[in-house]
C-alpha cells in the first residue's frame, strides 16, 4: 500500500488492515489485537535512514489510543495503536507516531511496518514524502530579513521588499530606491525609463 503525504505532515492518523494468517478467508482480518499484544511491532524507516525507529509490546513503547480518528502526540519513544472495529472494520488498526518521524530531513518516503503478533501477517504501508510543498511551505513563509543581504537587485526578494517595505522615486529622481526591511538600508536603486528597450522598469512616466 502506498500512500503520499508533505514532508513535515503533523497529526498523521494512518489507518491499515492486517491480515488473519490462520484465517480460510485470505481477505480476512484479524482482530482483537491491542497496543499490549505480544511479539507486536511497529517499525518505520525513511529512505534515507540507515536504522529503523521501532516501538514494540514488548518494550512498553505502544500505548493506546483513547479516541480513534483524533490525533494525540505519542508519549517520547512511543507510539500509538488500536483497532478500529472488529464488528464493521475487522483487521482495521489505526496507528499513530510522533509528528517527527513524518519530517526527516531531505526524506522522500517512509515505510511504516506492523508485524510480529501471533496469526498477524506482516503490513508494510510506503509513504511518499513530497519535499517540494514542504520547501514552498518554507519559502512563502520566510522572513525577507533572512535573505535581503545576499539578494540581488534582479531578485524575488527585491519584489518584495518594494511592495511590502519601503521604496521610493523621490530619493533619487529617475531611480527606484527599495530599503531593506529595517527601513533604512537602501537594498539597490533601479532606473525609471520610458524606453521600450531600458531596463528593468519601462512605461513609467
Amino acid at each position: 500500500m502506498k500512500l503520499a503525504l508533505t514532508n513535515g505532515v503533523t497529526s498523521v492518523v494512518l489507518r491499515i488492515k492486517i491480515p488473519d494468517t490462520d484465517a480460510d478467508d485470505p481477505n480476512a482480518g484479524l482482530t482483537g489485537l491491542t497496543s499490549g499484544s505480544s511479539g507486536l511491532i511497529v517499525s518505520t524507516l525513511a529512505d534515507n535512514e540507515a536504522t529503523p525507529t521501532a516501538y514494540t509490546a514488548a518494550a512498553g513503547n505502544i500505548e493506546t489510543i483513547a479516541a480513534l480518528g483524533t490525533f494525540a502526540a505519542p508519549t517520547a519513544g512511543k507510539c500509538r495503536f488500536k483497532e478500529v472495529s472488529a464488528t464493521n472494520h475487522p483487521g482495521l488498526y489505526e496507528v499513530q507516531i510522533a509528528n517527527a518521524r513524518w519530517a526527516v530531513s531531505g526524506a522522500t518516503s517512509i515505510i511504516i511496518t506492523v508485524s510480529g503478533a501471533a496469526n498477524a501477517g506482516q503490513v508494510d504501508v510506503e509513504i511518499q514524502l513530497d519535499l517540494q510543498t514542504s520547501s514552498a511551505d518554507v519559502l512563502l513563509c520566510r522572513d525577507m530579513s533572512e535573505c535581503e543581504a545576499s539578494a540581488a537587485a534582479v531578485s524575488l526578494c527585491t519584489v518584495v521588499l518594494a511592495i511590502a517595505n519601503k521604496s521610493n522615486t523621490i530619493d533619487n529622481p529617475g531611480y527606484l530606491t527599495v530599503y531593506r526591511t529595517n527601513g533604512t538600508t537602501e537594498h539597490c536603486q533601479i532606473p525609471i525609463t520610458t524606453d521600450a528597450n531600458a531596463d528593468p522598469i519601462d512605461g513609467v512616466g
